[in-house]
């Protein structure tokens, strides 16, 4: 969480900071103010900066030596195209710097005042280069470099300005790299996202360790904002940004442009999402631009030389046995001691039950059985695979190391498992089966092409044990992750990919890269994610390490679909696409994952269609190669029965809930919260069915299944909660369900702070108007409007819904004028991702609106046709159908128009 900066009254003329003497304001911003000021020891007018530090006072004493020593750097500095510093020192805990007061304005300023040619543009810039490679030799780095920190006097010249000397070294990446609403990407940002958002390098807006290369990145999106009137990369969030930076390319050229195709080239090597891919420092970037092909030309052969350095291959380790593979293909169970034993299993067993609940000891068996039958697996193909060498001679020496080292990389994440297991906490138990079934298949051990496509194994001993210790490192964070200790999955993946880089092994490093980013996601640092996962699919591109480039990109296109960023989302699912493509035969279940997380991304952007063919084919593949044991099965179902739903098929939808509601049960155990999803969505079913008698008992259950693993406030909890008391109201129970929707309401204290909370409201306006109590719902609805705009979606389902339910309650409440504007707003906020039962249901509202207001009757009888019309197309609408055919009718008007 980021500090607030703390309030402080401005320096007013005639005031004294040191021996400085304030004339007057300059400007101010979240990084302090500058005054004009005076110096009277060398009586001259001079730049008096003063900085705020993230605390304020109590800032610590290392980040104001921090600060004061890049600003004696500063200081020691002198280049004509870099602000001078004369002085820097605190008083009274404020910390200042006194710099030379350069007349004139910004090089933005200077770009605004009149037309400039290409020529001049890289002219001025090469001198704020200059600068910036001065800077960088004295080992400081900008952080925030743009034109408007470019200072230009009255006589043209040139100096960079406001470096990074007012960072206080308080949160850390993992603190404030990716939390809460950015909004305009103007605002500078502070703490491990220091500088202007729509600048920063991929490293710098994931949050890690930034150096020159950050400032170079930030000088080419300046310099081609300059040169094309646009930034390269698209995205007016933080999110979308991000998404375009870490996945991207840069934007084309805007046609008619003059400026030179050598020039884009040396931006868009500038704005490389590798650092290593640019240029080695500012003076090559600076000596590119001014138009030097030669030396451009070598800079680009000694990056290639350095990438060909890279990839060296080595021979491979052998497995050896002078008696043929007589005893060497018995060392299976040694290689598995300790990894699942009896031991083990008395001990997982007893962490389970430590945790008291209710499915420990039931989960504890399945987990149990479930790593027996792993442990048995692993034990034959250990078996077959050094046979196919040493006894059948089926099978080269090479590909037998390879086999072993995947089964010992499996043998890793049999252990890490166990490991965590031992160690369980509430989460542990709730996520252990599917943790056992999160496993990569072990039939990836015998996959021939998928093992030779990888980076030959390091023949030296020791760089093989280097690299097995990462692995062990990777299985662990793995096994973290899946467990719900995100946190933990993020230090421990983070370490790993810290060693990996050491050992220059990209394959490892994409591995622990992509847990790292799951596990960022996870805990809802999206932004953050973005970089990491970006960072996991180049080092699998390097390293040829192809599923995991594939997964890494299913993981950021579902990602950006969560988000709503849905353009990134299309560009990225194809990239996962041709990815999945590429493995070619024996990947099925990654080609399912893809399926099932394309059905989703469709779904959610209104495509029912595409989004049903999409989870058939998951559910396919899933049913065909995964024990009906994995919950990964009735997931796909569950998803399957809801793709039916979208497109109104809604008695066969609640057929495939149920289904998944048993499988959940064989899978979990009857017990397990998981379950109370598919109740949950049965309830649902049934009120769309106009069966609410039916509903009330599943939705109870739902809840209390939720209630009793993680409390009455727990926010599915209390939805299912809401719906139980919309079936209620139904039932004309309408006490019962005001008594209840109002202990839903209760934790939010009259405020939303979340978009579910958002939708509780929204419920009890509904329930209040049934009441008969239409006005008490308008103003219950005040706290979903006050936060929509918080949100961060424009027009999606809770919007819709919003105002739906508020042009009901005026309607209802005899304000039909009223009625008909909140009703345009869902009308138009439906559009484009509804199914054909919302906007039938929002149409027709804003028909009765508009005849109760006695405006547009043609509109309105055009808008109920339409209705009635969309209602053909949803199966299972019978009832709500024949409203509005007898409300046409009443009206003398024909359901259908006329030919």
């Amino acid at each position: 969480m980021r500090e607030a900066i703390p309030d402080r009254p401005l320096l007013k003329p005639g005031a004294s900071l040191g021996r400085y003497q304030v004339l007057e304001l300059v400007g101010s911003g979240r990084m302090g103010e500058v005054y004009a000021a005076y110096d009277p020891r060398l009586d001259r007018r001079i730049a008096l900066k003063r900085l705020r530090l993230l605390g304020g006072s109590e800032a610590s004493p290392a980040a104001r030596a921090r600060l004061l020593r890049e600003a004696q750097a500063m200081a020691r500095l002198s280049h004509p195209n870099v602000v001078a510093v004369h002085d820097a020192g605190e008083v009274d805990g404020e910390v200042f710097i006194a710099m030379e007061f350069v007349g004139g304005g910004t090089l933005r300023d200077w770009l605004a005042a009149c037309p400039r040619s290409w020529r001049e543009v890289v002219g001025m810039f090469a001198h704020a280069g200059r600068g910036l490679a001065a800077a960088h030799a004295a080992g400081l780095v900008h952080r925030d470099f743009k034109a408007d920190n470019v200072l230009v006097d009255a006589a043209g010249h040139v100096r960079v300005a406001d470096f990074g000397l007012a960072w206080s070294g308080g949160p850390t990446p993992a603190d404030c790299a990716a939390g809460g609403a950015w909004g305009d990407l103007g605002l500078t940002q502070t703490g491990a996202l220091l500088g202007t958002p729509a600048y920063m390098a991929p490293e710098q807006l994931a949050g890690r360790t930034v150096d020159h290369r950050a400032d170079q990145f930030a000088f080419c999106v300046a310099l081609y904002e300059a040169l094309y009137q646009e930034r390269p990369f698209g995205g007016d969030r933080l999110e979308t940004l991000a998404l375009a930076v870490a996945f991207g390319s840069a934007r084309p050229a805007p046609r008619g442009s003059d400026v030179p195709s050598r020039l884009r080239a040396v931006l868009l090597r500038g704005l490389s999402r590798d650092p290593v891919a640019r240029f080695p420092s500012m003076e090559d970037l600076v000596a590119a631009l001014v138009d030097d092909p030669m030396r451009r030309w070598g800079l680009r052969a000694g990056a290639a030389l350095a990438a060909a350095l890279v990839v060296g291959g080595v021979v491979a380790l052998r497995l050896t046995s002078a008696s043929g593979g007589g005893s060497v293909c018995q060392a299976g169970p040694e290689r598995l001691e300790g990894v699942w034993d009896d031991r083990r299993r008395a001990a997982v067993t007893a962490a389970f039950g430590a945790t008291r609940l209710s499915i420990a000891e039931d989960t504890a068996a399945r987990v149990s059985a479930a790593l027996d039958e792993a442990q048995t697996a692993w034990l034959a193909m250990y078996q077959e695979a050094c046979e196919a060498t040493h006894r059948r001679g089926e099978q080269s020496p090479e590909l037998l190391d390879l086999r072993m080292a995947c089964l010992d990389q499996r043998r890793l994440e049999l252990l890490a498992l166990g490991d965590a297991f031992e160690q369980a906490n509430e989460a542990t138990v709730k996520n252990a089966i599917s943790a056992v079934h999160a496993r990569p298949p072990l039939s990836t051990c015998a996959d021939v092409a998928v093992l030779k496509a990888r980076r030959p194994l390091p023949a030296d001993p020791e760089a093989r044990r280097q690299g097995d210790l990462v692995q062990a490192e990777i299985a662990r964070a793995g096994a973290l992750f899946e467990v719900a200790r995100w946190d933990e999955a993020v230090r421990v993946a983070g370490v790993a990919a810290g060693n990996a880089r050491a050992l220059g092994r990209q394959d490892l490093l994409a591995e622990a890269l992509l847990v790292e980013g799951r596990a960022v996601e996870r805990g809802r640092e999206q932004v953050r994610a973005v970089g990491v996962l970006a960072a996991a699919a180049e080092a699998a591109l390097a390293s040829r390490h192809d599923v995991i480039l594939a997964t890494t990109l299913i993981r950021a296109f579902r990602l950006a679909s969560d988000r709503r960023w849905y353009p990134e989302a299309e560009r990225l699912s194809r990239l996962a696409i041709g990815a999945v493509a590429a493995l070619g035969p024996g990947h099925d279940l990654l080609q399912a994952d893809l399926d099932c997380e394309l059905g989703v991304m469709v779904g959610e952007q209104g495509r029912h269609e595409e989004e049903l063919r999409f989870k058939e084919a998951c559910i396919k593949t899933r049913r065909r190669l995964l024990p009906a044991t994995d919950p990964k099965v009735p997931t796909a179902i569950n998803n399957l029965a809801l793709a039916r739903q979208n497109l109104g098929e809604v008695g066969q939808s609640l057929d495939g809930l149920r289904e998944a509601a048993d499988g959940w049960e064989r899978a979990l155990g009857r017990d397990h919260p998981t379950r109370a999803i598919a109740l949950g969505n049965i309830g649902q079913a049934l009120i769309l069915l106009d069966r609410p008698e039916e509903a009330v008992a599943p939705l109870a259950e739902a809840a209390e299944l939720r209630e009793r693993f993680y409390g009455a406030d727990h926010r599915w909890a209390r939805g299912y909660r809401a719906d139980q008391a919309r079936a209620l109201s139904m039932l004309g129970r309408h006490t019962d369900a005001l008594a209840l929707i109002d202990q839903v309401v209760a934790p939010c204290r009259g405020k939303v702070e979340d978009y579910q909370e958002g939708s509780f409201f929204t419920t009890r306006a509904l329930i209040l108007r049934r009441a008969g109590r239409p006005a008490e719902g308008i103003n219950g609805l005040d706290a979903t409007l006050a936060y929509l705009p918080r949100s961060g979606f424009a027009d999606d389902e809770l919007v819709a819904r919003t105002h739906q339910e508020r042009g009901r309650c005026l309607l209802a409440a005899g304000r039909p004028e009223e009625a008909v504007a909140a009703l345009e707003r869902s009308l138009a906020a439906w559009r484009g991702h509804a199914t054909a039962l919302n906007e039938a249901e929002a149409a027709f509202d804003l028909a009765a609106a508009l005849d109760a207001a006695r405006r547009d009757r043609g509109r309105a009888l055009g808008l109920a046709r339409q209705a009635y019309e969309r209602l053909g197309a949803w199966h299972d609408s019978g009832r709500l159908r024949r409203e509005v055919g007898a409300w046409l009718a009443a009206r003398g008007a024909n359901p259908a128009p006329a030919p």
